[in-house]
């Protein structure tokens, strides 16, 4: 899984280390791309998209009246960010943030402006092109900022409901869209879920036809994903749990049903991701049971042969020390009654060890 990994979280965020709080730089994976800016102004009557090239604009251009969405994807020019800070008064901090792309899901209040990271999944082919992204929203009284590394493709199905003037987005406030686009994300987890639920599928069919080419390796896998989406699933309980408690004037009270229906998708994203993880560890538990049995039933029958062979090695072994007054060895049927006698011998064990049930 790509954008998602412990060390490299911890290898990008080191490089910052000693360097001043609030200093603007992109920490992530990702070759940043050209940074793009686009304001979206629509209500129920009428929708306008604009390319904004100055930044000092923007402020004077927020229609009243209307769902103001800036949209800035592409981080390859901070001043541009930095500028963005600066005409809607936006803390530093709270920029630095956004720049780094394993920033914990969280929201913070800053009093004219609510801010809040989450992380974002990508599907590909196969669970290993599965991309995980930041995405930075910043909920103010006339707008809604959002800010990505690269284009995010939940924003354009968010900009297709809104083109076609689909379910309430148009006739709702700034707080509605958000909850649209938090909701989306939410929902979207459940889909990279449904893969891994379908690759444990696979993995118990494997399992049962004895086909463990690796098997462990995939097992380890599906478990590193969905620690990645348990830490990405978890802070968004507290997100919602606040957006919920009124604490904030941005969220107004109109939109609480609708939170709480996302809290609710929260609360089954846990539950399932638990069962997933129950669901994995059982798996591997079974594999290693089963080699654990393979091995014993192994080690049973060459315990098994050598028993066999102890008495037979003690015959052997006597008439092979070649004295001279050895009277047997002057017998015409000495040698076919030797090996008779081994015979027997090994006969009798197998049926001590069949009644026994051990072979």
């Amino acid at each position: 899984m790509k954008g998602f990994d412990i060390h490299s979280a911890l290898k990008r965020t080191s490089k910052k280390f000693g360097k001043a709080p609030g200093t603007l730089e992109y920490t992530g994976d990702y070759k940043a791309e050209p940074t793009s800016i686009i304001m979206y102004s629509f209500d129920t009557e009428s929708f306008s998209e604009n390319e904004v090239d100055d930044v000092q604009e923007l402020n004077r251009e927020l229609p009243k009246g209307k769902v103001n969405w800036i949209r800035l994807h592409g981080f390859r020019d901070i001043s541009k960010i930095r500028q963005i800070g600066e005409v809607f008064d936006i803390n530093s901090l709270v920029l630095e943030d956004a720049l780094n792309p394993y920033q914990r899901a969280k929201v913070e209040d800053m009093g004219n402006y609510l801010y809040i990271t989450l992380k974002v999944f990508e599907g590909g082919k196969t669970l290993h092109d599965i991309n995980a992204h930041q995405m930075n929203i910043i909920l103010m009284d006339n707008c809604v900022i959002t800010l990505n590394e690269a284009r995010e493709p939940y924003l354009d199905l968010i900009l297709d409901r809104v083109k076609r003037s689909e379910g309430r987005i148009r006739g709702k406030g700034h707080d509605y869209f958000v909850n649209a686009v938090v909701d989306l994300i939410v929902d979207s987890y459940f889909i990279v879920l449904e893969g891994i639920s379908d690759n444990l599928d696979d993995l118990e069919k494997k399992l049962r036809e004895k086909d463990v080419k690796d098997f462990v390796g995939s097992v380890y896998d599906l478990r590193r994903l969905l620690t990645s989406v348990r830490r990405a699933i978890w802070p968004i309980r507290d997100i919602i749990a606040y957006l919920d408690s009124g604490a904030s004037r941005l969220i107004s009270d109109g939109i609480k049903f609708y939170i709480k229906d996302i809290y609710d998708h929260i609360m089954h994203l846990v539950e399932t991701v638990e069962s997933l993880r129950d669901v994995t560890a059982s798996l591997l538990d079974l594999h290693m049971t089963d080699l654990s049995n393979r091995m014993n039933e192994i080690m049973k029958m060459l315990t098994i042969i050598s028993t066999l062979f102890i008495p037979l090695t003690f015959i052997v072994g006597v008439y092979g020390m070649n004295f001279k007054y050895m009277p047997e060895l002057d017998v015409r049927w000495a040698y076919p009654v030797v090996w008779l006698v081994m015979i027997i011998i090994a006969g009798l064990m197998l049926l001590f060890f069949k009644k026994k049930d051990w072979i």
